[in-house]
């Protein structure tokens, strides 16, 4: 507004001629200052409310990737089994690994993740390792290995996940998904089709930090690798594996 240098009246910007007492207007005095200041204001608040906005955006998006990389795969398998099945499951599992002669084994994902749980000295119900307090770090300093998921596919498809203790407080899911094929000369490779954490599907140069996690596990146990070497044949069908040993 421009104030009349007569009468005091307030005029629009742009007037010559005062709408109240009508003296010329004495515009080379005259600085629309309150103006200037008005729009000042409204631009600085403009920017304020775009950049709670722009940080409002940020924290969601990053609180749903935290989210992602913290929530279970879905369709993990327990492994819970009663008593009097644990133990048929063992000593099915030791015969594998006792015999010298061609057999074949059939184990399903109830089985097979137990049987994984105990050899890796996992607990599926409160993550603590078979020896107590001890942390058992694999692949990665400040994590622990808690439980290990094996979910036997169609199609011959295997989804392995490990969960893991960051620190001893956050849970983190490391994921794969490929195919388990024995090799001409002995053993078993694993074609890897995707790797995740949590539910983020992870690119390739990511993938392998994903299985080094899983190589970093068996590795800790000498002895499974010599079995591995000895099957010659392994078949994944819906929720049963089979595997010949010779």
């Amino acid at each position: 507004m421009i104030h009349c240098q007569e009468c005091g009246a307030d005029n629009m910007v742009g007037a010559i001629f005062c709408r109240s007492c009508g003296a010329k207007l004495n515009l080379n005095e005259i600085r629309p200052e309150t103006e200037m200041k008005k729009q000042a204001s409204v631009t600085k608040n403009l920017k304020t409310v775009v950049g709670r906005i722009v940080a409002l955006v940020v924290l969601v998006a990053l609180g749903g990737i935290l989210a992602g990389l913290l929530l279970p795969a879905p369709g993990s398998v327990v492994g819970q089994l009663d008593d009097r099945e644990m133990q048929r499951a063992v000593a099915r599992a030791r015969q594998m690994f006792a015999t010298r002669r061609q057999r074949a084994f059939t184990f399903s994902s109830e089985e097979i993740t137990a049987l994984a749980n105990k050899l890796f000295r996992l607990d599926g119900e409160t993550g603590a390792t078979a020896e107590g307090e001890a942390e058992q770090e694999s692949g990665g300093a400040g994590l622990r290995p808690e439980h290990l998921s094996i979910q036997l596919l169609s199609s011959g498809y295997v989804k392995i996940v490990l969960r893991s203790r960051f620190m001893g407080k956050l849970p983190i899911y490391c994921t794969l998904l490929g195919n388990f094929e024995a090799k001409e000369d002995g053993g078993v490779g694993f074609e890897l089709f995707s790797a995740a954490m949590g539910k983020l599907s992870l690119p390739g140069p990511l993938q392998d930090t994903v299985l080094a996690r899983f190589q970093a596990l068996l590795a800790t146990e000498p002895k499974l690798q010599n079995f591995i070497a000895r099957i010659v044949l392994i078949d994944v069908e819906e929720d049963k594996v089979t595997l010949t040993v010779k």
